[in-house]
């Protein structure tokens, strides 16, 4: 179940922007403003391999909405948690934005 935050798309889409903008190596490769979707590439610290991110916002009713976020590796087999972690610090970001 994906969790209702308690605000518009919109205002959650741009707050997942700033997020992610603020996100170290990372830098926005294609933004989809109608669908309030995105797509970045963040680079890995130690050998630089691209980690594709996406997240797409849904409305929920006037002023509750939803965010689907994944993270996943380009090359290799095993990110060793990378992408796992990521998503927990973006979405901790989120959240402390929001408060």
């Amino acid at each position: 179940m994906l969790p209702i935050y308690p605000l518009p798309a919109a205002a959650l889409f741009d707050a997942v922007c700033r997020v992610a903008a603020a996100a170290p190596r990372t830098y926005l490769q294609a933004i989809f403003p109608k669908k309030m979707a995105a797509r970045w590439v963040a680079r890995t610290a130690l050998f630089n391999f691209p980690d594709v991110i996406v997240a797409q916002v849904s409305p929920r009713g006037e002023d509750k909405s939803t965010l689907v976020l994944y993270s996943r590796s380009e090359y290799g087999y095993s990110d060793l948690g990378v992408n796992r972690a990521r998503l927990k610090a973006w979405i901790g970001a989120l959240e402390r934005s929001l408060e």
